[in-house]
């Protein structure tokens, strides 16, 4: 740091100054935590997806779900799974767009 004349510098912005200087020298020291993922059961991901318990499994095995832990203590980060949510819906509730679909592959079963 230079010299500094305190008879030529106002009181409020020496004390800005001041404030500031301190102000970054505390968040230097300071580490802010990261946030802790929530944890969630294999339970609370079917009820979250509404879906079945192996339907659950089926979209860890498709890798749409990423499964931490293994065996009985199965966990999931409910972040993830909110973030994959939409894309499960997708592939759940899947459509198809109007006329793709020919009418003549379908026979009437009405004509006998």
């Amino acid at each position: 740091m230079g010299n500094l004349l305190l008879s030529e510098v106002p009181s409020d912005v020496l004390a800005e100054k001041v404030a500031e200087i301190v102000l970054e020298k505390i968040k230097g020291l300071i580490s802010i935590p990261e946030k802790k993922p929530q944890y969630i059961t294999r339970k609370q991901v079917a009820q979250l997806l509404e879906c079945s318990l192996p339907t659950v499994d089926a979209y860890v095995a498709e890798s749409l779900l990423k499964k931490y832990g293994n065996g009985k203590r199965s966990r999931f980060v409910l972040e993830e799974v909110e973030a994959a949510k939409s894309t499960i819906y997708k592939i759940k509730y899947k459509t198809r767009r109007p006329g793709l679909i020919p009418t003549n592959d379908y026979p009437d079963n009405n004509k006998r």
